[in-house]
């Protein structure tokens, strides 16, 4: 989901797109795994909930060509027209955007699409079980709905020093504030299941390595910064804590040059829906007519 609302859990510095962009190329890898292993291929029409800055579209693009559509959706304007462009001028797919509030449509426009994915989306949403619900839904009979989310309480400093948990806890923390799940990655495979999910479910999870020296002290500081507004407000973190913080982090990457941060676990969740789908609802006694 695009920053820039109320309903989104983080602030909106100038800085946040250009975050979210490096965010999902960390991502990119094994974003591009999963895809290949729920079995993405040439020709299907897809759909990216909560596109973002379009990388996924981007990554979702290179696994249906030819033939493919790609059709991404978010809160905001947030897919500048020059993206859409050149995502359009860099493939022989179609690409789409169209902004929705997921929470505000009774159905997912435009359904049922052959693929249906989501990344980072549910923690920013009232009812994350029905926002589910609604993207499978939206899947197509033998159709895949992909799923993706951060464990926010693993995101580690190595070698750590003392208050190096700081950007963990607080996350955490200001998300359980919120009435939210700082671990709602670990319950996707249940909301398939509530949604209505039939086949087998897949899971997996990755960590990386991210930068060293003082770009990962830059990389970690501007991550606080998305949070930092909604932190203070909820008073899981105190200004003086933030600065004292920000202080031992930079001394402690001049000092230790060889430092680096463990991201948080991206879990991957992905199922197919069975090709004679019958919804939960269906009353399958009734005599057909």
């Amino acid at each position: 989901m695009s920053s820039g609302d109320g309903k989104y859990t983080f602030a909106n510095p100038a800085a946040e797109q250009t975050r979210l962009r490096r965010l999902a190329q960390a991502c990119e890898e094994p974003t591009r795994a999963v895809l290949r292993s729920a079995g993405v291929s040439p020709g299907m029409r897809c759909l990216d909930m909560g596109c973002g800055p379009g990388e996924v579209m981007r990554l979702l693009g290179a696994e249906v060509e030819p033939g493919g559509k790609v059709t991404g959706m978010d809160l905001h304007a947030s897919l500048p027209g020059d993206s859409l462009s050149e995502l359009r001028t860099s493939s022989t797919v179609g690409f789409d955007f169209r902004q929705i509030d997921i929470e505000l449509v009774p159905a997912v426009p435009g359904g049922p699409y052959d693929v249906v994915f989501s990344r980072l989306l549910l923690p920013h949403v009232e009812d994350p079980a029905g926002i589910v619900r609604k993207l499978y839904d939206s899947v197509a009979p033998g159709g895949i709905l992909l799923l993706q989310e951060f464990d926010n309480t693993s995101w580690q400093v190595h070698p750590p020093f003392d208050g190096s948990d700081l950007p963990r806890r607080t996350l955490a923390a200001t998300f359980s504030a919120l009435g939210k799940d700082p671990q709602l990655a670990y319950r996707l495979p249940l909301l398939l299941r509530a949604a209505g999910a039939t086949g087998p479910v897949d899971l997996r999870g990755n960590s990386w390595i991210s930068s060293q020296g003082p770009e990962g002290a830059a990389e970690l500081l501007g991550a606080l910064e998305a949070f930092r507004s909604t932190a203070l407000a909820t008073k899981t973190v105190s200004e003086p804590e933030l600065r004292r913080f920000e202080r031992d982090l930079r001394r402690h990457y001049r000092t230790n040059p060889w430092s680096y941060q463990l991201s948080p676990t991206l879990v991957s969740v992905w199922t197919r829906k069975p090709l004679h789908y019958i919804p939960p609802s269906t009353d399958i006694s009734a005599p057909l007519t």
